[in-house]
């Protein structure tokens, strides 16, 4: 699960639109608010264009696409 409140966070933080975001890490607009509908989790490929795009760290990227990981 992702914690979809803290990437809309970093996306704000970022300067960017969740559309900007969504293009930056190819992905479909509709698929990414699905996600955040959802809490879905995302490929491997979007964290890591995901990582690159927002300048996140590792405690970061562990906090917003593995939160019950980062907790430990």
């Amino acid at each position: 699960m992702c914690n979809t409140m803290k990437l809309k966070g970093k996306i704000r933080e970022n300067g960017m639109t969740v559309k900007e975001f969504a293009r930056a890490i190819h992905i479909d607009i509709a698929t990414l608010y699905r996600r955040f509908e959802k809490g879905d989790t995302f490929t491997v490929g979007e964290v890591s264009k995901a990582v690159e795009v927002l300048k996140l760290t590792e405690e970061e990227a562990l906090a917003i696409f593995l939160p019950s990981m980062s907790q430990k």
